[in-house]
């Protein structure tokens, strides 16, 4: 693809990839675009961040922002164009947790 991406972000995962989780930094083609997984960083939002980021995914994305069963934020739409703007304004919004996701049931 002939885009280039700031240097925190990782090219987009690849949709067959078994196992992949997408992330503000490294989103997943889909179908309908680039699909990023916001991890909010102690798991909870005020009203007024959470609207910012409604209005974000509006701005950015499909328009839509989807919980997933985890409790992260979801993000369909988005293109490799806006993707980097998108998460450096979600950055200003909300701190933002990065690294290894590790679940102990």
């Amino acid at each position: 693809m002939g885009y280039t991406m700031a240097m925190s972000h990782t090219l987009p995962i690849a949709p067959t990839r078994r196992g992949a989780c997408p992330s503000l930094d490294a989103p997943m083609q889909t179908g309908d675009g680039l699909l990023a997984r916001i991890r909010v960083d102690g798991g909870q939002l005020d009203p007024v961040p959470l609207e910012r980021l409604a209005m974000l995914c509006g701005s950015y994305g499909n328009g839509i922002m989807e919980i997933t069963a985890r409790g992260n934020l979801q993000v369909r739409g988005l293109t490799a164009a806006v993707e980097p703007a998108f998460a450096s304004a979600v950055r200003q919004i909300i701190p933002v947790e990065t690294g290894l996701v590790v679940e102990t049931p």
